[in-house]
């Protein structure tokens, strides 16, 4: 990566130094890459991070994680189609849906809990159908589910996402499916939009501003099902955001030579029994008897 500017040649020096390499993971191969989903972990629990990026513990699929997955699939799909030269109907786009989500309902560790399967696919078809209906014909994409990859120099890892949609106005889209909308000061916090907007500015083709699609699923009261949620970030902050990665590498390397692995903190949400396959036998989970 290039620095942008607006920090000092102070703040560069100490904020860009990065570890050549990231750690070896247990079968021996080396993590090459650090996502805006593989910070997020390690900011909520480095343990966590570590069993799932280095020791390579598969967590279980959620009901809500798979509508969220068969959604977003299925609008990749549409736009795809439409970047071609051709289309989905409303139809079409609904077996894709549904195929894709069992699909993924019959992989390896999904765990639906009291979620019944059918309800889920009723969510899902909900959600889609409002998102064609509301939302995606506006859209005019250029681009779907484009690699975006950047590197900091001396490094053999780099920084790695998949943009769902980029459109002809120059917007940055995320497709978000969850049982409440995206608030704007989520959507203005979020570093998924910062790593995005990072990414577009070094390449050297600054997106106008970054657009959360948020989706409800489930039943709406209030509201609506559809929302677009802008948010943008100057320059000082996209090179913040620059300087966190490079500073969340150097914490990564550190827990590596020591050994020690931080635990989340103890009132996060996250860190509970039903959130975290670990609870049960890590050491910040509850005591055994």
């Amino acid at each position: 990566m290039n620095l942008l500017e607006p920090l000092t040649a102070e703040a560069q020096l100490a904020e860009l130094v990065v570890p050549a390499r990231l750690p070896l993971r247990s079968d021996g191969t080396r993590l090459m890459r650090l996502s805006v989903s593989s910070l997020r972990l390690f900011w909520k629990c480095p343990e966590r991070w570590r069993r799932r990026y280095l020791l390579r513990e598969r967590e279980p699929q959620s009901g809500p994680m798979l509508v969220g997955g068969a959604v977003g699939a299925t609008v990749t799909a549409y736009y795809a189609a439409r970047l071609a030269g051709e289309s989905l109907s409303a139809d079409e786009a609904g077996d894709l849906l549904v195929a894709e989500f069992d699909e993924r309902l019959a992989g390896p560790r999904t765990d639906l809990g009291d979620d019944e399967p059918q309800t889920l696919r009723d969510q899902a078809r909900e959600a889609l159908g409002a998102y064609l209906a509301e939302v995606a014909r506006e859209v005019r994409p250029l681009a779907v589910e484009r690699k975006i990859e950047l590197r900091f120099e001396s490094t053999d890892w780099t920084f790695v996402g998949y943009v769902d949609v980029e459109d002809e106005r120059g917007r940055v889209i995320d497709i978000k499916v969850g049982a409440k909308h995206v608030g704007q000061a989520a959507a203005d916090r979020d570093p998924q939009a910062s790593g995005y907007l990072l990414a577009r500015t070094l390449e050297g083709k600054p997106a106008s501003r970054f657009e959360f699609h948020s989706i409800r699923r489930g039943a709406v009261r209030s509201g609506g099902r559809c929302l677009v949620v802008p948010t943008e970030r100057n320059r000082e902050r996209l090179a913040l955001f620059e300087a966190r990665i490079a500073q969340t590498a150097r914490e990564i390397a550190r827990c590596e030579q020591t050994g020690d692995w931080p635990l989340s903190t103890p009132d996060g949400w996250w860190c509970a029994p039903g959130q975290c396959q670990a609870w049960s036998s890590c050491p910040g989970g509850r005591p055994r008897s």
